[in-house]
């Protein structure tokens, strides 16, 4: 599956405005309409363009908080922990990593209160996770989707 300059110039286009019409991306690169939207379908079929999407500025929603939270896991109960990890709707983006944690992840959540249901009901019974940390997110200072 190798790319060539012309996706990757499709990709950055659409990366930045992904409501961007075939027509602009050919005029703008140079190539045919017929081009640009089977280059699309391709990267589409090849699970490179996962979904077209939209970036909304949360901080103009009504009650909204968001917050990372870091798991330390014993060894033998990461993998069903991450499976019961993705089962939680409020979580948004889930990592495994290496380095002082195990895993992060970004929630999502109305209210300060939610974030004390959504540890002490959903996560306090998840087995294998020995320590939770929850950073409540007081601003955003960059989010970006590319």
């Amino acid at each position: 599956m190798r790319l060539d300059n012309l996706d990757i110039q499709i990709l950055r286009l659409l990366s930045t405005d992904s409501r961007m019409q075939y027509k602009d991306i050919a005029r703008k690169l140079h190539v045919s309409i017929p081009t640009v939207k089977s280059r699309v379908e391709r990267l589409k079929e090849l699970g490179i363009i996962k979904k077209f999407t939209i970036l909304v500025d949360k901080s103009k929603l009504s009650e909204n908080t968001q917050a990372v939270l870091l798991f330390k896991v014993a060894p033998q109960f990461l993998s069903s922990v991450v499976d019961n990890l993705k089962k939680v709707d409020e979580i948004r983006e889930l990592y495994i990593t290496s380095g002082r944690y195990d895993i992060i992840a970004k929630i999502e959540v109305s209210s300060l209160r939610d974030i004390s249901l959504l540890l002490s009901d959903k996560l306090s019974t998840v087995e294998g996770i020995n320590d939770l940390e929850c950073v409540v997110v007081v601003e955003v200072g960059k989010e970006d989707t590319t």
